[in-house]
């Protein structure tokens, strides 16, 4: 079995952290599996009635980061960081 088939979402993880997945790989364009299998999630529940703005919340997530220009590596993994941390938060 591939890593790509292992990957499960828990359907009690919060909207903010598949979110923040999706902002992961836009921004900096890690764990593609992992934000494809968190689209898929919002889409069921979406399906299903969740009212979550997700993409007004990814849109707005990504409007926070810092236009990618010359940034070297730590800065990109502090740019990270911080935003998984401070989704962590809500």
């Amino acid at each position: 079995m591939s890593e790509e088939q292992d990957l499960k979402i828990d359907s009690n993880i919060s909207s903010e952290t598949l979110c923040a997945h999706i902002v992961a790989y836009k921004f900096l364009g890690v764990n593609r599996q992992m934000a494809i299998k968190c689209m898929q999630e919002i889409a069921l529940r979406k399906s299903k009635g969740d009212v979550f703005d997700y993409d007004g919340f990814i849109n707005e997530e990504i409007g926070k980061l810092p236009k990618p220009t010359n940034m070297d590596h730590k800065s990109l993994l502090s740019v990270f960081s911080s935003t998984f941390s401070s989704l962590s938060k809500k």
